[in-house]
C-alpha cells in the first residue's frame, strides 16, 4: 500500500505467515502449562512433529509455489499441531478441545469484524494517499477491535484491571 506495486508479490506470503505467527503465539501459551504440569515431553513431541511435517512439505511446496509454498509449508504444520496442542492442554486442565476453542471465539470474531471494517474503509478512501489510508486503517482497526472486545469481554477486562491494581 505504502511501498508501491513492487511489493505486491509479497502480500500473499505475508498473509500466510500471519497464520503461522498466530499459530505460534497460541502454541507458546501452552508451553508453560506443560512445564508446570511436569510434562515437558509433550512440548518436545509436538515441536518435533511440527518440524517433521515442515521438513516433508517445504521442498515440494517451494518447488511448486515458490516463496508462497515455503510460507504454506511453515503455516500448515503449525496450524495442525495447534489442534493437538489444545487437545493435550485440555487433558491437563480437564477441559475439552471445544471449551478451549470457545475462549478464542470472541477475539476471532472481533478480528473478523475489524478486518471487514478496515477493508470497507480502504475501498471508500482508496483515492487518498497510501500513507494516509494506512494510518486511517490502523486507527479504525485498533478502535473497532477495542470497542468490540470491551463490549463482549467486560468481565475479563475488569478482572485484568483488578489484577494490575486498576
Amino acid at each position: 500500500m505504502v511501498y508501491g506495486d513492487k511489493w505486491l508479490p509479497a502480500v500473499a506470503v505475508l498473509q500466510v505467515l500471519c497464520i503461522y505467527g498466530l499459530s505460534r503465539a497460541y502454541l507458546k501459551t501452552t508451553e508453560n502449562l506443560y512445564l508446570a504440569a511436569g510434562q515437558p515431553k509433550i512440548m518436545t513431541k509436538i515441536n518435533l512433529l511440527q518440524l517433521i511435517l515442515m521438513a516433508v512439505l517445504i521442498y515440494p511446496l517451494t518447488l511448486r509455489y515458490g516463496i508462497l509454498g515455503t510460507g504454506i509449508a511453515a503455516a500448515v504444520p503449525s496450524a495442525l499441531v495447534l489442534v493437538i496442542t489444545f487437545h493435550e492442554a485440555g487433558k491437563i486442565i480437564d477441559k475439552s478441545f471445544l471449551a478451549i476453542v470457545r475462549t478464542i471465539v470472541p477475539a476471532a470474531a472481533g478480528s473478523l469484524i475489524m478486518l471487514s471494517l478496515v477493508l470497507l474503509l480502504q475501498q471508500l478512501i482508496s483515492h487518498l494517499p497510501p500513507a494516509l489510508v494506512l494510518v486511517l486503517s490502523i486507527g479504525l482497526g485498533a478502535v473497532s477491535y477495542s470497542v468490540f472486545i470491551w463490549l463482549t469481554q467486560k468481565e475479563e477486562i475488569e478482572e485484568v484491571r483488578g489484577l494490575i491494581g486498576g
